[in-house]
């Protein structure tokens, strides 16, 4: 991207958390990132840049906004983070802002994908083939009565799932805030260090890429 602004912001290392505004070196978490690059695009001077910094753009759809920050922070590797949110993907961000029924439609988008996605890819790590179905299973979640249909599912998984040692969690829970974390992190910590985190990893990278998937749906969505 061609930019007058004085930073890289091609090739920024993603960073956990918010961060000050620029003052030399730039510290950016996705949602700054993707600041940066509207601001950019916008053709505006640093100052500008500096004095309007933010981790909330206006123009992002508060539920997509939500769900960048919380992934963001769930992962706990910069090269990693730094892989999920390339260029191409924070510029996708800005622009989304729509009525509310648009950021409803996209909250229920990021719950059913956390319930009949990830979930069960992480149930089947501990052999829990047939929760794991179960969930996958279930009619598209789209409000609060499909979530209440869904809510015997989600409860036993939940209930196998800890018995099993599992990270399968409270699929009904708020499921935007933990979606496509860094698993490998959470699970491994209680398991078998280096020799749990190679077992993760497939699945990890797995619901990382479906995460991304979501994410593109997500701000398409009118």
């Amino acid at each position: 991207m061609t930019t007058s602004l004085p930073w890289d912001i091609d090739n920024l290392t993603i960073k956990h958390g918010n961060h000050p505004a620029p003052n030399g070196k730039v510290w950016a978490c996705a949602m700054e990132a993707a600041y940066l690059r509207y601001a950019a695009r916008k053709g505006w001077d640093k100052r500008t840049t500096v004095a309007g910094w933010t981790d909330s753009l206006a123009c992002v759809c508060p539920a997509i906004g939500a769900f960048v920050r919380r992934w963001n922070d769930s992962i706990s590797n910069d090269e990693v983070r730094t892989r999920i949110f390339t260029p191409a993907v924070l510029d996708l961000l800005p622009d989304t802002k729509g009525n509310d029924a648009l950021m409803l439609r996209r909250m229920w988008m990021a719950i059913d994908w956390d319930i009949r996605a990830r979930t069960p890819a992480f149930l089947r790590l501990v052999r829990l083939e047939t929760c794991a179905v179960a969930l996958e299973s279930l009619p598209e979640i789209c409000s609060q009565e499909d979530l209440a249909n869904a809510r015997a599912a989600c409860e036993e998984a939940r209930r196998q799932g800890a018995a099993a040692g599992a990270a399968a969690g409270d699929a009904a829970g708020d499921a935007a805030g933990d979606a496509a974390g860094d698993a490998a992190g959470d699970a491994a910590g209680d398991a078998a260090g280096d020799a749990a985190r190679d077992a993760l990893k497939p699945t990890v990278e797995a619901v990382q890429a479906s995460a991304v998937d979501l994410l593109k749906r997500m701000c398409a969505a009118k």
